[in-house]
């Protein structure tokens, strides 16, 4: 069975990368992620520009500040100074999952941590019914299947995908469909109500925040760009810098913070994981 670093390396994805890190990988804890503001609306901002409660701009969960971010404003914050720049959301998935990329990148390691036979785990995951549902969800509180079992989504500081500042507005797009979808299905008050294709429907919202490759050609690849597209290319060596206290880019935080947003982190074993800042003048 894979270790905690191995996971987040098969999740990363990153093999052509040589990169040796000193500290461990490790998915970011569920109870990290419950503090963080609850987004419950894809309603984003009002006629008048201001940000909508509970929305993916909404200052109660992302802190002061414009709903939209304009480095042109000479009466605004400084670049790279946005006050919204470190400020963190989450979404409570209506039906917690596997994390979509063990699905493809760690199929054997999920099989064995399961102990569902692989057939048996393909049907299930490609046409659920509420028997094969319901006995996969009987796993997710295993202590070997718990971290990878999605029951929320971080969900990226406003400044960093609203189109302005090397983010894009594309990406908030996604999370506003996958909100739009989750919310609708968190009306039926149970994971139980939810059908089989309403929950293909949530993870494909998932799969697309975090990859967006089952629709994307090679020609309009960058149409949407997903986290895992906005890390690219060597995300290792960004954990790297990270890890030496190196003075990052701004390209670099910005790899960074999508790999948190994609629930990866450094993980210093009886201490804080290392801050990642996005506020450091460059």
């Amino acid at each position: 069975m894979m270790t905690p670093s191995e996971v987040c390396l098969a999740l990363i994805d990153s093999t052509s990368e040589t990169v040796t890190l000193e500290r461990e990988l490790r998915l970011v804890p569920y109870e990290d992620i419950a503090k963080l503001g609850l987004v419950r609306s894809a309603a984003t901002i009002d006629e008048a520009g201001n940000a909508i409660s509970g929305g993916l701009f909404c200052t109660e969960i992302f802190g002061d500040g414009p709903a939209i971010s304009n480095a042109t404003n000479a009466d605004g914050p400084e670049p790279y100074l946005h006050p919204r720049a470190n400020t963190w959301g989450r979404i409570d998935l209506a039906v917690p999952m596997i994390h979509p990329r063990a699905l493809v990148n760690m199929y054997d390691d999920l099989v064995e941590r399961t102990q569902i036979p692989p057939d048996d785990l393909r049907v299930i995951l490609r046409r659920p019914t509420p028997e094969g549902r319901a006995r996969l969800r009987t796993t997710h509180d295993r202590d070997d299947v718990k971290p990878l079992v999605l029951r929320s989504l971080l969900v990226l500081p406003p400044y960093l995908r609203d189109g302005t500042h090397g983010g894009t507005a594309d990406l908030g797009e996604l999370y506003r469909q996958l909100v739009e979808l989750n919310a609708r299905l968190l009306e039926r008050g149970s994971p139980d109500l939810v059908s089989g294709e309403e929950e293909i429907a949530l993870f494909r919202a998932v799969e697309a925040v975090l990859v967006n490759d089952t629709n994307v050609t090679a020609a309009d690849r960058h149409t949407l760009p997903s986290l895992i597209m906005m890390w690219e290319p060597r995300p290792m060596a960004a954990l790297a810098a990270q890890e030496r206290g190196e003075p990052l880019t701004r390209q670099t935080q910005m790899k960074l913070a999508c790999i948190r947003a994609f629930g990866i982190e450094l993980h210093v074993p009886g201490g804080a994981s290392p801050a990642i800042t996005l506020g450091v003048p460059l």
